[in-house]
């Protein structure tokens, strides 16, 4: 099972649980499903300051993940993706945190080798208002996010007028290359 597959799962009992259903069975041993997810590096998928510790679940009320642990881990994913197994704490509590992290679309699982995305980057802000527009900002950890058209041209234009531009411009030197 691949660490996006495991979260999508686990967001979906999570779901389940706050709607009082019972979790179904996973096929993959729990050890190994455990050690695959403390190996998989993870993303940040907003800049830290826009970060919220709480979500909406369909049909299910709100989750909320404000803790010790769930702070630990955006503040270690704010300096760039990194692996669960290498921030300091107790397994249980980080697994447990990321995945509710994952389930509020706070982070999510990324590829374990970061490659160089500031020419596509370029690209696709040249393309800005024209008819072809693509309002992406692509990471170097293999993903990428969906973004507002205004923060895609402040960015374009090293324009960081107000707080909103300017932690993005922040998130976009960290996970994008600039």
């Amino acid at each position: 099972m691949q660490a996006r597959d495991a979260v999508a799962l686990v967001q979906g009992q999570v779901v389940g649980r706050m709607r009082g259903e019972r979790a179904q069975p996973v096929a993959v041993g729990d050890d190994a499903q455990r050690d695959r997810l403390l190996a998989t590096r993870y993303a940040l998928t907003k800049p830290v300051e826009a970060v919220e510790f709480t979500a909406e679940m369909r049909g299910a009320g709100t989750l909320s993940f404000d803790n010790k642990t769930t702070r630990k881990i955006v503040t270690t994913l704010a300096k760039g993706p990194h692996r669960l197994d290498r921030i300091p704490g107790n397994t249980f509590d980080l697994l447990a945190n990321a995945l509710a992290l994952g389930a509020g679309r706070v982070i999510r699982p990324v590829e374990a080798v970061d490659t160089p995305v500031a020419e596509l980057n370029r690209t696709i802000r040249s393309r800005l208002d024209g008819d072809e527009q693509i309002a992406t900002l692509a990471l170097c950890c293999g993903t990428a996010l969906r973004i507002d058209a205004a923060i895609s041209r402040a960015l374009r234009d090293g324009v960081s007028d107000n707080d909103t531009t300017k932690t993005w411009a922040g998130y976009a030197a960290i996970h994008a290359n600039g």
